[in-house]
């Protein structure tokens, strides 16, 4: 997992679509610079021990995933949008960062989705990102860490369950009316 995306945007895009690896964008809510200038900007719903958690999630998959680690906060637009658009799938706690998955590459005969996770102050009744999947063309699944608007925890369970939202994604099928 990479940091800020550094890595991806350096890659060539052909070198992306000629591998087989899946791409994952997990959209951190940590901490970023400068919201004012000079100013640390750490937002609400933060994962404790989020570099973990990727790692766990990370080696669950194995090698057919690669899972990127984005603060899409300290990025430009365009950086925003070349990362999202190399990705097939996004997973991250309810908020900003997931408006990229707008951006997901798609095509008729290949689907991108995304993975909301819900926790302290919002619930999954939030349905904004399950809206912009459905206009994007793309699947939704979702889930619920527990935690305060704080800071959200997660177990090994949330481990599973994250690993298994992911591998639910079939490219090749259409966004289904129950997703």
């Amino acid at each position: 997992s990479n940091l800020l995306g550094d890595t991806m945007l350096e890659e060539d895009a052909k070198k992306n679509n000629a591998d087989m690896t899946i791409q994952v964008v997990w959209s951190s809510r940590g901490s970023y610079c400068c919201r004012p200038k000079g100013k640390i900007h750490t937002p609400k719903r933060s994962i404790a021990k989020e570099g973990e958690l990727v790692r766990q999630v990370q080696a669950a998959l194995g090698s057919q995933y690669n899972i990127t680690t984005v603060i899409f906060g300290s990025l430009s637009t365009a950086d925003s949008v070349k990362i999202a658009s190399r990705s097939q799938v996004m997973v991250g706690v309810h908020g900003a960062g997931l408006v990229w998955s707008g951006f997901l590459r798609s095509s008729q005969e290949q689907h991108g989705g995304i993975v909301e996770m819900f926790g302290g102050d919002r619930s999954p009744v939030n349905r904004h990102y399950h809206n912009i999947a459905s206009l994007a063309d793309i699947h939704y699944r979702s889930l619920s860490l527990r935690g305060s608007a704080k800071s959200l925890v997660w177990d090994q369970s949330k481990v599973d369950e994250i690993v298994s939202r992911i591998r639910s994604i079939h490219f090749d099928q259409e966004p289904g009316e129950s997703e």
